[in-house]
């Protein structure tokens, strides 16, 4: 297995939706709703986490120390071979099968860390074709996020339009702080955080 000793950084993103009873926990998502598997999403601006927390809804700002991101690995083809047989539907198997092992064949792994026994796949590979054929919901969707905490994958981001970036936390435990704001003490230079991927990004945490 490759792996990094270095800890990723504290990363800030803003979270807004429904007000959280307890401890942060992830839920299904539903069919035919363009989402990226189950999760808790968030995002680097304030104002689109704001629409999302519409009504009686909150936006709230998270601080996660997530072990490895999604785009930074690759895991075992034989362990996302086991999650399609068990959890896919057979009528769909053979042409994400197929799907997975071409996209596998033609990616270098060399800036990934591998996690397990080779051969490997982008870890993202399995999201991305779920998402695609509309199997990433229900039951199905909570064995994929299993699926990516088995493997150290905590968290996933990408870009959205102009400098956002979109985040889904997998695992809730990697979320050291949640506090809810209001608008009014946000101060100017939060409103957009830095990219959580690049290395100024997770430096420190922003303070209100």
């Amino acid at each position: 297995m490759h792996s990094s000793s270095t800890k990723l950084p504290r990363i800030v993103m803003w979270h807004g939706g429904r007000q959280w009873d307890g401890a942060a926990d992830i839920h299904p998502g539903r069919k035919g709703r363009n989402e990226r598997a189950p999760g808790i999403y968030c995002t680097t601006h304030f104002l689109s986490a704001q629409k999302n927390a519409r009504g009686d809804g909150q936006v709230r700002k998270l601080e996660l120390e997530p072990r490895l991101l999604l785009e930074s690995a690759a895991i075992p083809i034989a362990e996302v071979e086991n999650f399609v047989r068990k959890h896919i539907p057979k009528r769909a198997q053979a042409e994400l099968l197929t799907k997975l092992r071409a996209a596998s064949g033609r990616r270098d792994l060399a800036s990934r860390i591998l996690v397990g026994d080779a051969p490997h796949c982008l870890a993202e590979s399995i999201l991305n074709l779920c998402v695609e054929a509309d199997l990433a919901h229900g039951a199905r969707g909570l064995a994929l996020a299993a699926l990516f905490l088995a493997n150290g994958i905590d968290a996933s981001f990408e870009s959205a339009e102009g400098n956002e970036v979109l985040g889904v936390i997998f695992n809730p435990a990697c979320i050291k702080s949640n506090v809810p704001v209001a608008a009014s003490e946000v101060p100017a230079h939060m409103y957009e955080l830095p990219d959580p991927r690049s290395p100024q990004g997770g430096d420190s945490a922003p303070s209100l």
